[in-house]
């Protein structure tokens, strides 16, 4: 995805990453946004640095959402529920406590963080689950980005402490840690000041472009019902779309065959093209597909994992209704035009 097709308010959240990074601060940025789309606030990480007008700074404490928090005043802003915090990256023990007890009941964040993200705190006791909190991330065309400039201060500035944390990040995204590796020796960012954060994204694009390991997912869809795959990747827990790697030599539709013959034991048809997107390893592209034969799908197995470590845990016809809002699912019904009853 190119930058100009990146939402408005996402945009404006990476800017202000930029620009604490420009001041030689820790590149996260967040938004506190009204419930008519407004900006209410914003905020940079000043852990280290005194970034411009940030509330807090010099202190463990000077996170970026912590810094737009603080500046929303409840004598004018009094009703707050309908407003959303968006965040760079995934807010830490801290960000996430602060964001439940300023009253704001959405959170959106850029690029998961598996050392420190602290989303999972949602619910785990009873005060936590009082409020009705809606969560939003990541964000698969902007994961990249985070976790990029987050490697790229940390060892541009020789913060020993922060290797730890990135080496659980690789393990989500190790293209991203790969290419930061590569910027770092290169020196890519030695002038930041003569790029902007569009030119940065756009740069980090092509050079993933020689990183990819592109991947093909299938779409089937029966009496409004479409069939996914539940995932466990160490404590990240998901549904998809049955798919994988391409191997060498393969095409995109012969992957799709393989994967429905291994994931969920189907023989499949493979139909039209959907749509391509980036993930964490480069580009996967959606096909729809048509079952040959029995419809019953059983639960197959990553023929490149253990197999007392295999990350497939269940397969299952969801209702489309109830899987809408998924952005695989969401990609594959606008194609189809919200024709999704396939006999």
């Amino acid at each position: 995805m190119k930058w100009s097709s990146i939402p408005y308010l996402w945009q404006q959240a990476y800017e202000v990453a930029w620009e604490s990074f420009l001041e030689g601060a820790r590149p996260i940025g967040a938004l506190v946004v009204n419930d008519v789309g407004e900006i209410v606030s914003r905020g940079k990480s000043s852990v280290f640095k005194e970034t411009s007008d940030s509330v807090v700074f010099h202190n463990e404490l000077a996170h970026a959402e912590v810094n737009a928090l603080l500046k929303i005043d409840n004598r004018v802003h009094k009703y707050v529920k309908g407003f959303t915090l968006y965040s760079t990256l995934e807010p830490c023990p801290l960000c996430f406590s602060a964001f439940y007890m300023s009253g704001i009941r959405n959170l959106k964040y850029g690029a998961k963080d598996k050392y420190g993200g602290s989303t999972n705190l949602k619910d785990t006791t009873p005060y936590l689950s009082l409020k009705p909190i809606t969560i939003e991330g990541p964000i698969c065309h902007l994961e990249n980005l985070s976790i990029l400039l987050q490697y790229y201060y940390d060892y541009s500035i020789q913060y020993v402490k922060a290797h730890s944390v990135h080496d659980a990040m690789a393990e989500e995204y190790p293209r991203a840690i790969q290419l930061a590796k590569q910027w770092v020796e290169e020196k890519k960012l030695k002038d930041p000041h003569h790029y902007t954060i569009e030119h940065v994204y756009e740069m980090m694009r092509e050079d993933l472009v020689q990183l990819n390991r592109p991947r093909a997912c299938g779409a089937i869809i029966l009496d409004d019902h479409i069939l996914m795959v539940k995932i466990q990747h160490g404590d990240r827990i998901f549904w998809t779309l049955p798919g994988g790697g391409l191997e060498a030599g393969e095409s995109f539709e012969d992957a799709v065959r393989r994967e429905m013959k291994e994931e969920v034991n189907l023989d499949v048809r493979v139909g039209e093209y959907i749509c391509t997107y980036e993930y964490s390893h480069g580009e996967c592209k959606i096909f729809l597909a048509d079952i040959v034969g029995s419809v019953v799908p059983k639960l197959g197995y990553d023929p490149e994992l253990p197999l007392d470590k295999q990350a497939l845990q269940e397969v299952k016809w969801w209702p489309i209704d109830e899987m809408k809002d998924d952005y695989e699912v969401s990609m594959v019904l606008k194609a189809v035009d919200g024709s999704i009853s396939r006999k």
